[in-house]
């Protein structure tokens, strides 16, 4: 019997020490690779016009989507933000998807809206349309407001898409705050990388506690809230080192549902967003890019390294659990219905080093994680482990993760960070030694209640209440 569990120990040692070997050298990889591409980005960006292209009649047209759902505190601010780009093609198309606050009539009051007769430019399926509505002042002529019934955000997208009458589709997500720039910027790749680019995607930053006026940052402030800090480094990490090393290997899988700007003919033919999936945006890009090459094209999927995109996160813990949740169970949807990309030779590196990294990293590794924190928990207790050698390997491991948060935020200070400029962004670079103990945690949590709730066949949006940016 003692040699049947020194065998098991002995495995369950193998197993950790090569996955903690994967995961540094996954880590080393994609911070390389991110700062070369931010440097690469750098010097083709650095010198470049954005007036020329904004008087340019050769910018393609781009239908900005919105969904809304339950959002009176923030609508009109967010709706004359989106009024306010800096684009000469451009349309703004919010769709109010069967919300029971003022949503709809906040929108009706402020921006004088009627309802009038519309032609549909696409006939993708969605739950009923109420009414069309566009703006009797002169001054909201790019405001088109679609009502109807509750669907869901990727019911409510398709249906912004079927009165879109540009060539580009962006979607966002309506409490998002956006740059004067963003579509000048992500309009970029489609004219300078070729045809092959279907989507383009940008930094997201957290804009808790930040001064806004007229759907304006006007002053970048830290969150009050432990909560909302502590995802301002999670922010850092996913765009400053993951979105940017993927899209140096054209293998970005995910273009974040908050901002991204998508070739509508490809869209429209991969079957838009589907209504069955909490995680429409990583299925959308992995099944356009999915579709491309089924029909022998190649395509591209690019990351703009610039904080375009101002969103609210969640302060209280129980809906940042909900949000990581759905999140979770999203990724693992995906996975699953596009399992057969997995170590398939035929897409290239998507296939064989974009979706194994997720299966591991982004599904397995909470997996992992919990069922070796509490096989550790046994082994001390049965006294079959080596404490001093444990320590040696727990410290280890958290000084390369601080090191990896310290290395995210220097990238970010090296390229277009519009961080405090009060020193409060200092306390960041306390939280990052606090951070694995306090906030790394509830998202293990949050992913093996995903993972459950996945099998059970939770198919929920979850609360995502907000307070509102003022």
């Amino acid at each position: 019997m003692e040699i049947i569990i020194d065998i098991l120990v002995f495995a369950f040692s193998i197993m950790m020490a090569f996955y903690t070997l994967f995961v540094i050298l996954c880590y080393v990889w994609m911070v390389y690779s991110a700062y070369g591409e931010m440097e690469k980005y750098k010097k083709a960006n650095d010198y470049i016009d954005y007036n020329l292209l904004l008087s340019s009649p050769l910018v393609p047209g781009i239908s900005v989507i919105a969904p809304a759902y339950n959002e009176e505190l923030n609508i009109n601010y967010n709706v004359k933000s989106l009024l306010s780009l800096y684009y000469n093609r451009y349309e703004v198309i919010v769709v109010n998807d069967g919300s029971k606050d003022r949503t709809m009539q906040n929108l009706i009051d402020e921006f004088d809206l009627v309802k009038v007769n519309f032609y549909q430019q696409n006939k993708l399926k969605t739950q009923e349309i109420r009414g069309i509505y566009r703006s009797k002042n002169h001054l909201y002529f790019r405001l088109t407001v679609v009502d109807k019934e509750n669907g869901g955000k990727a019911d409510a997208l398709n249906a912004g898409i079927n009165v879109a009458k540009f060539e580009l589709t962006a979607t966002i997500d309506v409490d998002c705050i956006l740059d004067n720039n963003v579509l000048l910027k992500l309009a970029r790749p489609f004219l300078t990388q070729g045809k092959d680019v279907i989507a383009v995607g940008g930094a997201v930053k957290v804009a808790n506690s930040s001064t806004i006026f007229n759907g304006r940052i006007l002053d970048v402030k830290l969150p009050k809230s432990l909560l909302a800090k502590l995802q301002v480094l999670e922010y850092v990490r996913a765009f400053s080192i993951g979105r940017l090393s993927w899209s140096s290997i054209n293998s970005l899988i995910l273009v974040s549902g908050a901002l991204g700007v998508f070739n509508k003919q490809v869209l429209i033919k991969s079957g838009a967003y589907q209504t069955d999936t909490v995680g429409e945006d990583i299925e959308l890009i992995v099944r356009m890019r999915k579709f491309k090459q089924m029909q022998s094209e190649s395509s591209k999927v690019v990351y703009v390294p610039e904080p375009l995109c101002w969103t609210e996160v969640p302060e209280d813990v129980n809906i940042l659990i909900g949000q990581r949740n759905r999140w979770t169970r999203g990724a693992i949807d995906t996975l699953l219905r596009h399992k057969d990309l997995l170590l398939n030779r035929k897409f290239g590196a998507l296939g064989l080093f974009a979706m194994p990294y997720w299966y591991i990293m982004e599904w397995f590794s909470f997996i992992i994680q919990f069922i070796g924190f509490f096989a550790t928990l046994l082994l001390i207790i049965g006294g079959l482990i080596n404490i001093q050698l444990l320590t040696y390997v727990a410290l280890s491991s958290l000084l390369f993760y601080w090191i990896l948060s310290i290395i995210a935020l220097l990238l970010e200070e090296n390229s277009y960070s519009r961080n405090p400029i009060d020193g409060s962004v200092f306390k960041l670079w306390l939280l990052i030694f606090v951070e694995p103990f306090i906030y790394h945690p509830i998202n293990v949590y949050a992913a093996i209640r995903g993972n459950i709730d996945y099998f059970k066949g939770n198919k929920s949006w979850g609360n995502m209440s907000r307070k509102g940016l003022q």
